[in-house]
This record gives C-alpha cells, sequence and structure tokens, in this order.
C-alpha cells in the first residue's frame, strides 16, 4: 500500500505540473485511499487540482471531506485555504448563506483578513444587498484606507443613489492615490456633469423679468464652471489614453457648449488620429 500511495502521489503531482488537472486529482484520491485515510493533504492536493481544472462541484466535494476527515492534521494556512475556498465555490454558486458562514468562520480567527471581507462583501452585492455590501466596503475602507479599489467602488455606490457630492469625494480620494486612475476620472467628470441637470431645469422655468433674467445670468455662469470643472478630469482622462473615442466626444461636446474654439480644434484633431 505504501508503495502504491507514493506512486499515485508522484504520478499525481507529475500531471499537475503538465496542467493535466482531472487526471491528477484522482491519483491524489487514490494516494489518499492508499493511505487508508490518513494522509489528508492529498484529498488537499485534489481539491486544488479540481479548482484549478473550475470543476467547482468535485473540488467542494473534497474540501468537504477534509472537514469530515481530518482538517486538524493540515497546518493553518491550508486549513484557511481550505474554509476560504469552500466560502468562494458557494459564492460562485450562489449559495449565499452558506458562503458567508464560512467567512465568517475565518473573519472569527482574523478579523482583518481584507481578501475574506472583500469575498463577503461581493456576496451581498450578487444577492442585490447594496446596503450591506456598503457597509462591507467601508469595513474595508477603514482596515486598508489606501485600497483604491474599494474607495472607487464607494464613490460608484453614492452615485447611484444619486449622492452625487459623496461620489465626487471619493473619487478624488481615489485620484489622490492614483491621479491617473481612468475609471475615477472617468466618473468623476459624469458626477460633475449631472449637475448640470437641475440648474437647465431651473433655467428652463424661469420667466423673463429682471429678476429672473439675472438668474438666468447668474445660472448660465454656475454652468459653465461645472462645464470647466469637468474638463479637468476629461483633459486627465485623455492624458493618460488619448484613444477613447466616448471621452473625447464628450469633451468636445463640452468645448462646443462653452464655446472654446481652441479646445474644439485640438479635440477634433485627436479624433481624427484614431
Amino acid at each position: 500500500n505504501k508503495d502504491l500511495q507514493e506512486k499515485n502521489l508522484k504520478k499525481g503531482l507529475d500531471l499537475y505540473n503538465l496542467s493535466q488537472y482531472i487526471s491528477a486529482a484522482e491519483h491524489f484520491v487514490k494516494a489518499f485511499q492508499y493511505s487508508n485515510g490518513k494522509e489528508t493533504i492529498y484529498l488537499y492536493y485534489a481539491a486544488s487540482a479540481y479548482v484549478s481544472e473550475k470543476n467547482y462541484d468535485q473540488a467542494l466535494k473534497y474540501y468537504l471531506t477534509i472537514l469530515r476527515t481530518g482538517i486538524e492534521t493540515l497546518d493553518a494556512e491550508k486549513q484557511n485555504l481550505v474554509y476560504k475556498n469552500i466560502g468562494l465555490i458557494y459564492s460562485i454558486q450562489n449559495r449565499n448563506d452558506e458562503a458567508l458562514k464560512f467567512f465568517d468562520f475565518i473573519l472569527r480567527k482574523n478579523p482583518n483578513d481584507v481578501i475574506i471581507l472583500q469575498n463577503k462583501a461581493n456576496v451581498y452585492y450578487n444577492s442585490g444587498d447594496l446596503v450591506t455590501f456598503e457597509k462591507e466596503l467601508k469595513k474595508i475602507e477603514r482596515i486598508t484606507p489606501e485600497n483604491i479599489n474599494v474607495i472607487y467602488n464607494l464613490g460608484v455606490l453614492s452615485m447611484e443613489k444619486k449622492n452625487i457630492n459623496d461620489a465626487i469625494t471619493y473619487y478624488k480620494k481615489a485620484l489622490k492615490i492614483n491621479p491617473e486612475h481612468k475609471n475615477s476620472l472617468l466618473n468623476i467628470s459624469a458626477a460633475i456633469l449631472s449637475q448640470e441637470l437641475p440648474i437647465v431645469e431651473e433655467m428652463n422655468n424661469l420667466g423673463t423679468t429682471p429678476s429672473e433674467n439675472k438668474r438666468y445670468d447668474e445660472l448660465t455662469v454656475k454652468r459653465i464652471a461645472l462645464y470647466k470643472e469637468a474638463t479637468v478630469y476629461l483633459e486627465r482622462y485623455i492624458a493618460v489614453d488619448s484613444s477613447n473615442m466616448e471621452v473625447l466626444n464628450t469633451t468636445l461636446n463640452v468645448y462646443k457648449t462653452i464655446g472654446d474654439q481652441k479646445n474644439i480644434k485640438r479635440i477634433m484633431n485627436l479624433q481624427n488620429q484614431q
């Protein structure tokens, strides 16, 4: 049995290194069987091989077997990976309650595990619970204040809730971390331009009395200031990537609205270069 155990282990490792994950997993399982069920590590190898093949049903089967037959024989890092991967597989299968149970188990031992917290947050996002998703993102932000993806996503959530000022604050925070973060540059310009809508609505509802004409002029100044503020971020985007036609079109339209002929010509030249 010892010889067959070692023979199957070696064959499994060789096949794994050749990226033949299914065959490798089968040999790891045989090695486990020939060890009389003592070498739980071989099941861990088998589950890992199935994960590499994206055969999550089989991976889950062996991870759960490990829980039943001797997870305590694995080192602490591998134990954590078993719980984490079970949680991830459950989340892939949209079995959200089971996923959260395993993520929470890890977090009881290490509440600042950012990777697990992010996976837990993703479960809430995928299930449509944006309120708890936002709470989890803020928890991650407190632990890793320089986490640009979390800060950006908080900006996106704020935009979805029509909290434009909060969104702009988050995008500015993201751009302090990475001044060339394209998504933040794009979204902050969109957030700024979205503030134009109530201005235009008020302008359209004004009459022609002297006081209303004065208010119209005030709103025109405010509107142009918004456009100019948006172009700052649009131009920063173009400096990073001048090939995005959507951004070039938006920038051109803004310059046309404020009558900036010099920049209209420059942006049109960039468009013609595409």
